[in-house]
């Protein structure tokens, strides 16, 4: 399965970096897929780790958060639409 992910991610990387010389494609979110993907694909490993992985004292200590849009919305009292 790992296999089949890596060919798939490898295979987007190509594509994406062919077609955007050609197009320009303006999605932000593909580009950062891009990036991520080119700088995740050597990391990941063939070996498999052991079952017996103990992450019970792994702790998430940092996480970001950023606003993508806002919109207002007009409500009315009593939750009914006019």
């Amino acid at each position: 399965m790992l296999d089949t992910f890596k060919k798939e991610m490898n295979s987007f990387i190509r594509f994406y970096e062919f077609a955007s010389q050609i197009v320009d494609l303006a999605d932000e979110e593909l580009e950062r897929l891009n990036v991520f993907s080119r700088y995740l694909l050597p990391l990941l490993r063939g070996e498999r780790l052991d079952d017996d992985l103990d992450i019970s004292q792994v702790q998430l200590t940092h996480h970001k958060l950023w606003e993508k849009r806002t919109q207002y919305l007009k409500l009315q009292e009593g939750g009914r639409r006019t």
